[in-house]
C-alpha cells in the first residue's frame, strides 16, 4: 500500500549568482584545507566531550574528515542536503559508539560541537569575502 509521492523540502533557498561567488571561494579554500579543518574539529569534539577517550580520536577524525568532504562536495555541486548519504566512515563511527555502549545523545553532542565550530569558521571566512550587505545576508542564510 503506497503512501503517495515523496515530498522533499529544502530549508535553504538557492543562492543567487552573487552570493554563490562568496560560497565558492570558501568551498575552494576549505577543500584545500580539509585535513587541517578535520583535525581542528576533532580536537574540539574531544575537548568538549570528556566521555570520549583517546582511543576514539582516530575514528572521530576519519568520520569528521569524510563528513567535511561530503559537505564541500555538496556545496560545490549544489546538492540538496536531503540527498546526502552518510559516508561509510561516519557510519562506522556511529557503530563504534554503539559497540562501546555510548549513547546516541553523546554522538549527537559530538556532531553539534563540530557543527558549531565549523559554522563559526565558515562565518569568519564569509566576512572576509567582499560582499554587499544583502548578498552577505543571503550567503549566511544559505549556509
Amino acid at each position: 500500500m503506497g503512501y503517495g509521492p515523496v515530498v522533499r523540502q529544502s530549508f535553504a533557498s538557492p543562492p543567487t549568482r552573487a552570493s554563490r561567488v562568496g560560497i565558492e571561494e570558501i568551498v575552494a579554500e576549505m577543500s584545500g584545507e580539509l585535513d587541517d579543518v578535520a583535525r581542528f574539529l576533532t580536537d574540539v569534539i574531544h575537548q568538549e566531550l570528556d566521555e570520549l577517550d583517546d582511543e576514539m580520536y582516530v575514528g572521530t577524525l576519519q568520520s569528521v574528515r569524510s563528513n567535511l568532504g561530503l559537505i564541500m562536495t555538496m556545496l560545490h555541486e549544489g546538492v540538496e542536503p536531503s540527498d546526502a548519504v552518510a559516508p561509510s566512515e561516519a557510519v562506522a563511527y556511529a557503530k563504534e559508539y554503539a559497540r562501546r555502549g555510548l549513547s546516541f545523545e553523546l554522538l549527537r553532542r559530538a556532531y553539534r560541537s563540530a557543527q558549531a565550530a565549523f559554522s563559526r569558521m565558515w562565518l569568519e571566512r564569509l566576512r572576509m569575502v567582499d560582499l554587499d550587505p544583502d548578498t552577505f545576508a543571503e550567503s549566511v542564510g544559505f549556509f
